[in-house]
């Protein structure tokens, strides 16, 4: 039951569609399911770390305002690189990028830990949902591993649409798509930026 809970509350976060999301489904659309799967493992391993980190009170520590200042505005331009990056490659073929053998495992990764918003909804989540419920170490580790598996799921799911569209698009639109999704990321850590100056 716990499980399930988990699972249910876990996508609530993920149905907030966000920059992880339309990257996993541009890159399984451009370079098929088994690139989208390595973000979705990326994104599963770095949603993990931060709830780990949120059981420990990471978030506490960002209530700071100096330091959340300087997290926020960090991560910031983690993401506006990342953005410009995926702009950049919107321009290159698909053969070429593969010949750079870039780590989509690794983008997945940076991509999601430069999203400060992930952290403080886990830590707050969490906190309200420990408080109410009064939960031991082992409650708490299975409504943990629901909602890490509902990032799994959800993702894996986002793949496999990427890679049925991808039969239906030219490589001119996936292009386009490539260049809408670094556009909207770039935007997305303007915002965050500006927000915080």
């Amino acid at each position: 039951m716990l499980l399930f809970k988990g699972f249910r509350y876990g996508m609530i976060l993920q149905l907030a569609i966000g920059p992880v999301c339309l990257y996993t489904f541009q890159i399984s659309n451009t370079y098929g399911m088994e690139k989208g799967l390595q973000i979705a493992l990326a994104v599963t391993l770095a949603d993990s770390l931060f709830i780990i980190l949120s059981l420990f009170g990471i978030g506490k520590i960002l209530e700071n305002a100096t330091l959340k200042n300087v997290f926020t505005k960090l991560a910031s331009a983690i993401l506006i690189i990342f953005g410009c990056m995926t702009i950049y490659n919107s321009f290159k073929t698909i053969q070429v990028i593969e010949k750079e053998q870039v780590n989509f495992f690794m983008r997945g990764f940076l991509l999601t830990i430069s999203n400060p918003l992930t952290i403080l909804f886990w830590s707050s989540f969490f906190g309200v949902e420990c408080a109410e419920n009064d939960w031991d170490k082992k409650e708490v580790t299975i409504f943990s591993f629901g909602c890490i598996l509902a990032t799994l799921f959800f993702l894996s799911l986002i793949s496999f649409f990427g890679t049925l569209t991808s039969h239906f698009l030219s490589s001119s639109a996936i292009q386009a798509m490539n260049f809408i999704v670094g556009f909207v990321i770039v935007a997305f850590g303007i915002k965050k930026l500006r927000a915080k100056s």
